[in-house]
């Protein structure tokens, strides 16, 4: 979306270097000429630069948003769970901890199966709907009451902390905002660059 935006108002092509600016300009002009519906609207944006500039501001915060979850889930790709697990200095003398059991857990997904909660000892799985409509009820209202990825990470971890959905992106528009005024500090027109 954030994409799409800035193709539409132009301000995608004005991060390119003066040359290839050039030849953007010169094939959006003929493309004008011939009536094309995105060059009617980049000019009328030309003509329009706050509305251009607000929509550049959203784009960049949805550019941001997009980057920082890329950049979030990219890092499960590294993860040494199954590594850690038998270097832990529990095992050298056979004890299972806590930390041992949960990365067990995360490993294999024995923890729960189908709803039922399960024991890790040779006991059956118990199939008590009451309890499965509690723990069911307890997991919607804390995914209600916090973020996705503070689910997520809660989830896998009890010690991650609880966040609400409205503070990540408190969080990423303050850090698009410190952005461009420290672009515009820095003398670097984000809007008329080029």
């Amino acid at each position: 979306v954030g994409f799409l935006i800035m193709r539409v108002t132009g301000s995608l092509w004005e991060w390119l270097d003066r040359p290839r600016y050039r030849g953007v300009k010169f094939d959006l002009h003929n493309r004008l000429r011939l009536g094309y519906w995105d060059a009617r609207l980049h000019r009328w944006f030309r003509n329009h630069e706050k509305t251009q500039f607000i929509l550049s501001m959203v784009a960049f915060y949805l550019f941001l948003l997009g980057v920082t979850h890329f950049q979030h889930r990219v890092l499960d790709i590294f993860d040494r769970t199954s590594e850690i697990l038998p270097n832990l200095p529990s095992q050298q003398y056979g004890i299972r901890t806590f930390v041992a059991s949960q990365l067990d857990d995360s490993i294999d997904d024995s923890g729960e199966e189908m709803n039922m909660v399960c024991f890790d000892d040779d006991h059956q799985c118990t199939e008590d709907e009451f309890m499965d409509n509690v723990f069911s009820n307890d997991e919607v209202y804390l995914y209600s009451k916090v973020s996705a990825s503070s689910y997520d990470q809660l989830m896998g971890s009890p010690g991650f902390h609880a966040v609400p959905p409205l503070v990540p992106q408190m969080y990423f528009l303050a850090s698009a905002m410190i952005a461009v005024v420290a672009f515009l500090l820095l003398g670097i027109d984000v809007v008329n660059y080029g």
